[in-house]
């Protein structure tokens, strides 16, 4: 057996002896190798000529090759330091994504009340204390989210009477340039059989002279009548069963 054949049988070998190492790197990995399927003696007795021999050297000098760095690099991996794998530990967290679940009623009537004085704040408007107690009888089953909704769609509905008005009126109040000052000739928007209703739109009334309608209970109950309650009965039943299979530490 010539040294040639020595060469590229002992390649073969090794070849072989790290196939299995050798799926652990992609196909396009500088470290792959690719399996020889013939021993090294039948590659130099089928060899014709010094060209073929040639090519034949070149391709095991690129074999040893990679597998020299496919073994540096096992051997720089074996020596890392593995972290110890922890047991699977079971856990409420694991099980159903909470440690705990609280369950937080719905408002009542009264809370729901003061929660419409709440978001309401500092905005002038016209609702009494009657006014606020028949909101809360009225929303039995909305949520606080729900009630804000309602408060935001209703702060918008005098800036929608003012845009869609047809007609406008002069009315007494606080001036724009000193609220200190009464004056009698603002306008506000009402309907064409208003004492002194003016036909125009909201483009034809000057800046200054502008005084926009109040919140009313009217607006109220209007976002109300188009403001469905989030929280269905189906959910409250839901939350109620699994408190009843879990408990609150569920």
């Amino acid at each position: 057996m010539t040294q040639m054949a020595r060469v590229t049988a002992a390649t073969v070998s090794l070849i072989f002896s790290l196939k299995a190492q050798a799926k652990v790197f992609h196909p396009r990995s500088p470290f792959s190798i690719h399996i020889v399927l013939t021993s090294g003696e039948e590659w130099i007795n089928e060899a014709q000529g010094d060209k073929a021999k040639q090519s034949i050297r070149a391709k095991c000098t690129e074999y040893l090759d990679r597998a020299e760095k496919l073994k540096e690099y096992l051997k720089k991996k074996e020596k890392k330091p593995q972290k110890p794998v922890k047991e699977e530990q079971s856990s409420p967290v694991d099980e159903k994504g909470f440690e705990k679940r609280i369950y937080i009623p719905l408002p009542e009537a009264h809370a729901r009340a003061a929660m419409f004085k709440l978001h309401l704040g500092s905005t002038q408007n016209s609702l009494t204390e009657a006014d606020f107690q028949e909101l809360g009888r009225k929303t039995d089953g909305y949520s606080g989210a729900d009630i804000s909704i309602i408060v935001r769609d209703a702060l918008m509905q005098p800036v929608r009477k003012v845009q869609s008005a047809t007609h406008f009126k002069k009315v007494r109040g606080p001036s724009r340039a000193d609220p200190n000052c009464i004056v009698n000739d603002l306008l506000t928007p009402c309907s064409p059989g208003d004492p002194g209703a003016v036909e125009m739109t909201w483009m034809d009334v000057p800046g200054d002279k502008l005084l926009e309608p109040v919140v009313s209970m009217w607006d109220m109950l209007r976002s109300l009548s188009s403001t469905k309650p989030t929280v269905n009965e189906h959910d409250l039943l839901k939350l109620k069963k699994f408190t009843e299979d879990f408990g609150q530490e569920g």
